[in-house]
């Protein structure tokens, strides 16, 4: 709106038609006063609600939650762009992006993906969050989404020597699982979770085999050069065609982790795989 409101008081001009620009409106504060109303309504429906039953309390509590933030979001965005401009240019610099880092949780981006909420880019925001906004994201979009858990196990898994060379080859694998917007969770050396938007389980299926693969082969170049690492990687796949509204993330989690389960009993590098409906 701030980038088109000038634009169209020029076009007006140059068309000689009349236009809402000519009557000084901002409409930046219309779009301001709209977020506040909304927020505030949200509120007052949540106060109105009273006292829901326990199974919904926590519902109740992410919307008020939610609403909450909306509204502090949206008073920083109009803070930054209603600040004046710096008087002297040559000194001015434009702020540079800084990489997300993050202890144990990474995103990637690509150049076509929808902007990630602030809350996404934020390096204080644990695995379930980003797990619950990108569930959002794919509901928004009606695009599946799918949850993969790795985890490598057996003899150079448990021994204290081999297993940081397990993890670096799970690390070297996993950078090449080439999905935009992928997040990726680390739960120890040799755990990893995988939150792949617009996946559906076939697909998700596909590319755990091709992850598998990956790393025999890391393992048989190893071996060639003299290290020689024994273990099973195992992967466990749950998947969502299209989210429903309120839908649990922990469902996810539960239904791979069961995945997980069954394919380390077969005491193969196998992937399982369940799709929640």
């Amino acid at each position: 709106v701030e980038t088109l409101q000038p634009k169209v008081k020029q076009l007006a001009e140059v068309l000689s038609l009349e236009s809402a620009c000519e009557t000084e409106t901002d409409f930046m504060q219309i779009v301001a006063a709209a977020h506040q109303q909304m927020s505030e309504l949200t509120e007052e429906v949540v106060e109105l609600l009273g006292h829901p039953p326990l199974e919904e309390e926590q519902a109740y509590s992410n919307l008020l939650a939610d609403a909450t933030r909306l509204r502090t979001s949206v008073d920083n965005f109009l803070s930054q762009s209603s600040s004046p401009e710096p008087t002297n240019p040559s000194t001015s610099s434009a702020p540079k992006a800084k990489p997300q880092q993050t202890k144990s949780t990474e995103t990637t981006t690509s150049p076509t993906s929808a902007p990630q909420s602030p809350a996404s880019k934020n390096s204080s925001v644990d695995f379930e969050t980003q797990l619950t906004l990108m569930i959002g994201h794919c509901r928004s979009r009606r695009q599946p989404v799918s949850l993969v858990v790795f985890e490598m196990s057996g003899q150079s898994a448990n021994d204290a020597q081999s297993r940081p060379v397990v993890g670096q080859v799970l690390d070297l694998a996993s950078r090449k699982l080439d999905v935009p917007d992928r997040i990726c969770e680390v739960e120890g050396v040799c755990r990893r979770v995988f939150v792949l938007p617009a996946c559906d389980r076939h697909e998700a299926v596909r590319l755990s085999e091709e992850m598998l693969e990956r790393i025999e082969r890391m393992a048989r170049r190893l071996e060639d050069k003299g290290t020689v690492l024994e273990f099973t990687t195992s992967a466990g796949v749950a998947s969502v065609a299209l989210p429903p509204k309120n839908f649990p993330p922990q469902d996810l989690l539960d239904t791979a982790g069961r995945c997980l389960s069954a394919a380390q009993s077969s005491d193969a590098s196998v992937v399982k795989s369940l799709e929640i409906y």
